[in-house]
This record gives structure tokens, C-alpha cells and sequence, in this order.
């Protein structure tokens, strides 16, 4: 009996250690695998490499896989290596439960290769194992466009991986190895694969029409990227290229010895994408920076400003410094303040004296002045002289001279038809200060898009348009947007007779064809709009220029100080049925604005962006942006 006690607390100790026993070793599921890519002989093909993990984050990884060596050639990936004789090396660690990256390889010949694992290790982030169920990638070669069906490969033996020689390059106090291997996916916007010169050998780089040149450089690591390259002394440095519009972009570049800025803009970093370039700011005011940068499209090196708030590029012309010596440091008044620093007390009591002179002069000469006219109106009581007689007497004698009186009233008579007057006609001034191309603000995924059509717009309007946060496309006068995609049209101020803007008056039928579309006009903008729905403009007498005018809302008894300077008008009389006015002057009657009786379009004659001027009718931009 005691034997069968035994026994039986033998088997229930075991049977109790049994779930203790496997929580000792924890291994989590995981999988790796690998796309299946084709590509042509000479050309680089990605294979995608992803680490998928279902217990937990993904910690180290650690892969050996071979390759034919003879098939493919190595060209690059972050964190894999390669010993040039079909054997691919990866060590990662992950983030999350899946690590993806991707290996670059050259086409070699025509071939159904693959790329298979040799052994592989991994963890999760507790540190227990992540037992990988291990794929392969199955890849097809097909021969060149042109017929090839293999090429030699451009890797040196030992030499780091992807490399075409072993030239070491310093940008920065970095060592990097320049390379051939890049991919078309790796060149820039705008540049094309080219050949030139370096180190003594003709070798590839890629350029754009303005003679920039870029070279590719690999780290260690088998990371590449582009690096700007100086033709003059084959040396390379950063490369960063910002799009300021369709057609324009700038690349940063040190700015030379004879390139000067005033004395008070002092050198700092900045960063433009991921990359730490030398900038200028102005202490007085930290809103604005200044690079010195190549346009692609002239060609031509210059200062450019950038607005942190707006977030664009201008032209920038440095302010020149005074030069000339202040008075108070040189000749005569140099010495002036030597003496009167010297003699601070003789120096005062001298200036008292003298204005106590002229306080004693003026008070004689206002005596006098009133004795004077005391005598005269005794003179005119003793004789009894009525004033206006000699007013008359006096009138005669200017006769005499010249003209009289009421000849000179008569000269400056406002109403006088001879006034020269500024002739506009069959001039565009428009076309003079309107954009030359397509200018872009403020882009974004999800962002509205307002089209700007530029008839000489104030830089104000479109900072008014940015503060709510729209994607701004900026186009000249004339151009025919109405094919580009957009959520709202807004037509700008701008100088001179509208009726030499048919062009901009076509474009604006043809996008009120899409009865939907907002669109909002700013001065010149609400005449054009209005000769689009039918209406006729006329001149006024008298242009409305200054920061005071007022202006009434139609159908309210609601008044506002606007900023205003235009010498035509939209006439009210020749609006069609489906418009009406939305704002009248309270000076003289004329229209301040138009708006649809069923459409979302609607004008301000007045400025309403403030500046200069009001900010009570900046609401206009508000009501706008709810329209898109």
C-alpha cells in the first residue's frame, strides 16, 4: 500500500511540472520571404526582403543567403553585404512585427535564377527566439531591349559592394566610394545618365539642362545616394534640390568669397532634406533666411530668401551698406563735438540765451504787428472806408499784373474739361506684371487647391489664402487653366483698362461652365468677372484711391472703411438678371463688388487683405474658403 502512495505522488509531481516546464523556452512563429521579381540583361532589379513576426516585435535578424554570382551582381541594400562570390549577408533589427527592406542586384545574363537562404536566426524584442519559416525569391532575366543576352560585371574584386572602382571620396569629413550602380529609380526629376571624366577615366554621372552635374556615392554600408559635383575641381559636396514651380527649382550651393551680405546677417545651418547647408539670418527679424542657390531653369547663381511662414523662395537682392563717413566723425563736426563735449556748461547757456533772443523778438514783432492793424482800422473809421472797397482796389492792381482773382479760381476749376488725364487705352498693363509660369504654395496631400489667376496680384492675398491652409496655383493672365484640377478660381487685382483682358475674360466663361465652382475676384478680378457674366465697365471721373472709402452691403445697413485704388468701374445698369450687387460706394454710388443670385460667385471692387489698409472685410477670404 505504502509502494502504491509512492508511486502515485511520483506521477502527480510530474504531472504538476509538466506546464512549468514548457514556459521554460518561449519561441515565437515567424516567416521570412521574398518577392519575385523579372528584369533585363543590364539593367538593376529589387528584390523585396520582409521579416513577419506573430509573438511579438521583431528584435535582431540574421540571414546568410547565396546567389549566382555569375547571374546577378550586387549592388546595394542597407544592411546586407556581399563577398562577390554568390554569398549575401543581412543583420537588421526590426520595430515592429514586420521588417521590410529590399536588395539591389545588376542583371547578368539571361537566366532563371533565385536567391535561397543558407541560415537564418532571429528574435523577438524579450530576446527569445523567433524560429523563421524560411522562403526564397525567383528571379527571371530576359535579354536586353536590344538584343544583349550578358554583360560583364562592374564590381572589382574585395572591393566594397556595388562599387565600379575603389575611388574614396570625403563630403564632410565622410568617407564614401563612388559608384555607377544606380538605378534609374535613383535619379532625380530632371536629370538623365550621362558620361564624363574623373579620376582618369570616363564614368557615369547623371545632369539636367542647366549643366548640373551629380555623382552617386556609397557608404560603407552599401547606402547610396546623389552628391552634387563641382566640374572645376571634381569635388563633391551636398545635394538638395527644392521645386519653387513646374518649371523652376533651386540647388544649394556654398556661396563664393565675392558673393557679400550686410555685415549684420550672420552664417547658420540649415537643413533642407536632411541635409545641413550654410544660411544667413538677419538678427532684427527671424522670419526670413537666406541661401545662396543655382536655378535650374536660367542657370544663374544667386541669393534667395526664404519665408518661413509662407514657406517660399524669393530673389534676393543683399541691401547695400552706407559707405560714407557720418559727419559726426570726420572734418569740421568732428571737431564741433570736441568742443562741446569740452564745454558742455558755455555750450548751454549760450544755446538759453539765444532762444530767450528770439522769444523777445517775436513777442516785439507781434506787438507790432497788432499796433499796425489797430492803426489801419482807426484809418478806415476816421475816413469811413468800407472794407470791401479796398478789397476791390486791390483786385484792380492784380488785374494790371495778369490775371484777377477769379481768373486763377478759374484756372483750378475742378470741373474744367482741358485736366490732362493718364491715357490706359490699348495698353495691358497686366500683361507687364502678371507671372510667366505656373508658381505653386503651400502643396499638400488633402489640401484644397485654389487657382490663382495673377493679374498683378499683391503678395498679401496670397499670404491671406496660405493662412488657411489652401494649396495656392498661381498662373499668369492669359493662361488657359481650365483643363488643371482645382477646387476654387480666384481672379487678382491688377493695374489698368480690364477690356484689354479678353483672354482672361474667355478663360472665365469657360470655367463657369462647372456652375459649382467658387470663385472669388479682387478689383481688377471683379470687373473681369463681371464682363464675364455680360456686364460693361466704364472710367470714373475720379479714381477711388485712398484707405478710406466707405462701402455699404447690399441689402444691409452694414458699413466698412475699405482700401482702395482703381480708376474703373463695373456699371450697375448692364448687369444681366442672375447678378446684383453686393457692395456700393456711399461716396458717389458706383459698384464695389457683384456676386451670382445662385452661384457661388462673388467679388470685392476693394481690397479686403489689409495691406495696406482695413482688416474688417478680410472675412470675404473666409467665406471663400468654406465655398471649396
Amino acid at each position: 500500500m505504502k509502494v502504491l502512495k509512492k508511486f502515485a505522488s511520483i506521477i502527480i509531481a510530474v504531472c504538476l511540472m509538466i506546464p512549468v516546464l514548457s514556459t521554460v523556452v518561449f519561441a515565437a512563429d515567424g516567416v521570412l520571404m521574398f518577392s519575385d521579381p523579372s528584369t533585363k540583361v543590364g539593367e538593376n532589379v529589387s528584390v523585396d526582403f520582409v521579416v513577419q513576426s506573430s509573438g511579438g516585435t521583431i528584435g535582431s535578424v540574421d540571414v546568410t543567403m547565396s546567389y549566382d554570382p555569375k547571374a546577378l551582381e550586387f549592388v546595394s541594400g542597407d544592411g546586407f553585404t556581399a563577398d562577390g562570390a554568390g554569398t549575401l549577408t543581412y543583420k537588421g533589427t526590426g520595430g515592429g512585427t514586420e521588417l521590410r527592406t529590399a536588395v539591389v542586384f545588376r542583371a547578368l545574363t539571361v537566366a532563371n535564377t533565385q536567391i535561397s537562404v543558407s541560415s537564418s536566426s532571429a528574435t523577438i524584442s524579450s530576446g527569445d527566439t523567433l524560429n523563421l519559416n524560411n522562403g526564397s525569391s525567383a528571379i527571371s532575366i530576359a535579354a536586353a531591349d536590344d538584343g544583349t543576352t550578358s554583360v560583364e560585371p562592374t564590381s572589382a574584386p574585395n572591393s566594397p559592394a556595388g562599387e565600379s572602382t575603389d575611388i574614396v571620396v570625403t563630403v564632410d569629413g565622410n568617407d564614401y566610394h563612388f559608384s555607377e550602380a544606380f538605378t534609374t529609380t535613383d535619379i532625380p526629376e530632371g536629370y538623365s545618365e550621362t558620361k564624363m571624366t574623373f579620376n582618369g577615366e570616363e564614368r557615369k554621372f547623371v545632369a539636367n539642362d542647366a549643366g548640373v552635374y551629380l555623382g552617386f556615392l556609397m557608404d560603407d554600408a552599401g547606402k547610396g545616394k546623389f552628391f552634387l559635383f563641382n566640374t572645376e575641381d571634381a569635388t563633391f559636396a551636398p545635394f538638395a534640390q527644392i521645386a519653387i514651380s513646374d518649371t523652376t527649382s533651386l540647388i544649394v550651393v556654398d556661396a563664393p568669397k565675392s558673393a557679400k551680405l550686410p555685415s549684420s546677417y550672420q552664417e547658420v545651418d540649415m537643413t533642407v532634406q536632411e541635409e545641413n547647408f550654410p544660411a544667413w539670418s538677419d538678427p532684427s527679424n527671424s522670419r526670413y533666411y537666406v541661401i545662396y542657390a543655382l536655378n535650374t531653369r536660367t542657370g544663374e547663381k544667386s541669393f534667395y530668401q526664404y519665408d518661413t511662414e509662407d514657406g517660399t523662395y524669393q530673389y534676393f537682392e543683399a541691401p547695400k551698406e552706407e559707405t560714407k563717413k557720418k559727419d559726426s566723425e570726420s572734418g569740421i563736426v568732428a571737431k564741433l563735438g570736441e568742443f562741446v563735449a569740452e564745454n558742455t556748461m558755455v555750450v548751454l547757456v549760450a544755446a538759453a540765451a539765444l532762444f530767450l533772443l528770439l522769444l523777445i523778438l517775436a513777442i516785439v514783432f507781434a506787438v507790432k504787428l497788432v499796433h499796425r492793424n489797430q492803426e489801419l482800422d482807426d484809418l478806415y473809421d476816421e475816413y469811413d472806408i468800407p472794407f470791401e472797397e479796398e478789397e476791390k482796389k486791390l483786385s484792380a492792381k492784380s488785374a494790371k499784373k495778369g490775371k484777377a482773382k477769379d481768373d486763377y479760381d478759374d484756372d483750378f476749376d475742378d470741373e474744367s474739361d482741358e485736366m490732362p488725364e493718364a491715357s490706359y487705352a490699348d495698353v495691358n498693363y497686366v500683361d507687364k506684371v502678371s507671372c510667366k509660369e505656373v508658381i505653386r504654395y503651400n502643396e499638400g496631400t488633402g489640401k484644397k487647391k485654389v487657382l490663382l489667376v495673377d493679374c498683378g496680384v499683391k503678395h498679401n492675398i496670397i499670404r491671406c489664402l496660405l493662412k488657411r491652409d489652401v494649396e495656392v496655383i498661381r498662373v499668369p493672365w492669359d493662361y488657359d487653366y481650365t483643363g488643371m484640377e482645382f477646387d476654387g478660381l480666384f481672379i487678382s487685382n491688377g493695374p489698368g483698362d480690364p477690356d484689354t483682358c479678353d483672354a482672361a475674360v474667355q478663360h472665365i466663361r469657360k470655367a463657369m461652365q462647372n456652375e459649382k465652382l467658387p470663385i472669388f475676384g479682387i478689383c481688377m478680378g471683379n470687373q473681369l468677372l463681371s464682363k464675364a457674366g455680360g456686364a460693361k465697365i466704364y472710367k470714373l471721373k475720379y479714381g477711388h484711391r485712398s484707405h478710406n472709402q466707405p462701402v455699404r452691403m447690399v441689402g444691409t445697413e452694414r458699413c466698412f472703411i475699405t482700401s482702395q485704388n482703381h480708376g474703373y468701374a463695373v456699371d450697375n445698369n448692364t448687369l444681366t438678371e442672375d447678378w446684383e450687387p453686393l457692395f456700393i460706394n456711399m461716396n458717389d454710388g458706383s459698384n464695389e463688388g457683384i456676386r451670382h443670385k445662385c452661384n457661388p460667385w462673388f467679388s470685392a471692387q476693394f481690397h479686403p487683405e489689409a495691406a495696406s489698409g482695413p482688416t474688417d472685410t478680410e472675412f470675404l477670404f473666409d467665406d471663400f474658403v468654406k465655398l471649396l
